[in-house]
């Protein structure tokens, strides 16, 4: 983690956002470019630095890739949002075998719907 003065007090090179989302580097670099999916932050030598937020943001756009949602898709909705929709996706795939990802988060996000 970097700390900057200005506008961001903390920031998260690529390699550590792609780490902590398991997101590749360049599959967050085309994401950035194509759907600006979140507004990333600049060091003095032209790297991006992403936000605690942008890491959260991020984790719920990978968890509803990987559940079959594209990111064109999903590129474009709020943080509360992308939370409704995994909520959605999960109780639509309990039935089956849902990802225990997705559940663990609906059960944070919403604990009085039964799972």
């Amino acid at each position: 983690m970097n700390t900057q003065s200005g506008t961001r007090s903390t920031g998260y090179r690529i390699g550590a956002v792609a780490k902590l989302t398991g997101i590749s580097p360049d599959a967050l670099r085309v994401w950035e470019r194509r759907y600006a999916v979140v507004k990333t932050g600049g060091t003095s030598s032209g790297g991006r630095l992403d936000s605690d937020d942008d890491i959260a943001r991020l984790r719920l756009m990978k968890q509803l890739e990987d559940a079959g949602d594209s990111i064109g898709t999903i590129a474009t909705l709020t943080h509360e949002e992308l939370e409704a929709r995994i909520a959605q996706v999960c109780m639509a795939n309990c039935n089956s075998s849902c990802n225990r990802e997705l559940e663990q988060t609906a059960a944070m996000l919403f604990p009085h719907v039964a799972v």
